[in-house]
């Protein structure tokens, strides 16, 4: 699976994902202590379009990590991941 690297513009307020744990079935928020990585990385697959350095979105920018597009049957959404996930999807920094 190659994930594309989007246009950071697409990265705003209306798209952000607060609570993507739930969103992504794995429970961050509500219930950290049963957070698995390995069924945070499946569920991502299964939903991550798209990726931007997180440096470089409008909203939220942080110098680490990367955001990642997901798009469910409630439409697309995002959230910020750190590098040791990025690296799991495969992604690379530029």
């Amino acid at each position: 699976m190659e994930l594309e690297e989007l246009n950071p513009e697409l990265f705003n307020w209306d798209t952000y994902e607060y609570d993507f744990g739930h969103r992504l079935d794995c429970y961050w928020n509500a219930y950290p202590e049963i957070f698995q990585f390995d069924h945070f990385i499946t569920q991502l697959k299964k939903c991550a379009i798209g990726w931007c350095d997180a440096s470089r979105v409008p909203v939220r920018p942080k110098s680490d990590g990367i955001a990642v597009m997901c798009e469910d049957e409630d439409g697309k959404f995002w959230f910020h991941v750190l590098d040791k996930t990025a690296e799991a999807l495969g992604i690379t920094k530029k």
